[in-house]
């Protein structure tokens, strides 16, 4: 993929152009908001401008998914619902075992910029993050992130510290 590309999201129901290639495999995609979100390979499909319909650098379960998804995608979500954002690396790359652990949390990373901006674009009131315990790197990362972010009104550890409750602004908790 490469600068001027149309792309779509796996995960949500998003699309964009490719405004920038990052050295280290990510991309920034500009929105048709005007809105750029950095995104990994992994995380988008290439959409040809001619027939609508290029697939490239998909697990196979996750174009299944994304092909459910996009049957309901017209449905508003829900103010209540609670979003879960799960960012095992074996769930978001198909080809993860040839990856550096600096790639692994790039996609991770950008995986959960780009969720909890979904997120708070579709005025959730909270969402879980799935990072896992090892040995804390992801979560001080993530925390990191939350902590800097203005429409995030708290977040906790919980499931032992291999998950993150995150409380977005504007939910009365």
């Amino acid at each position: 993929m490469k600068k001027g590309d149309k792309v779509k999201f796996i995960h949500q129901k998003l699309e964009g152009v490719i405004d920038k290639v990052h050295s280290n495999g990510l991309f920034d995609i500009m929105l048709s908001d005007g809105f750029t979100i950095s995104a990994a390979q992994s995380e988008i499909i290439a959409v040809d401008r001619d027939n609508d319909f290029l697939l490239q650098h998909i697990h196979p379960k996750k174009i299944r998914q994304s092909q459910s998804n996009e049957r309901v995608a017209h449905q508003k979500p829900k103010k209540n619902t609670i979003h879960t954002v799960d960012l095992h690396i074996e769930k978001l790359a198909k080809d993860h075992k040839t990856l550096k652990n600096h790639q692994i949390i790039d996609i991770q990373l950008s995986y959960f910029k780009t969720q909890l901006n979904t997120a708070i674009r579709q005025k959730q009131k909270e969402l879980t993050c799935i990072h896992g315990i090892g040995k804390g790197v992801l979560r001080k990362q993530v925390h990191e992130l939350l902590k800097g972010n203005p429409s995030v009104k708290e977040y906790y550890a919980i499931n032992d510290g291999g998950a993150t409750k995150i409380v977005l602004k504007g939910s009365n908790r």
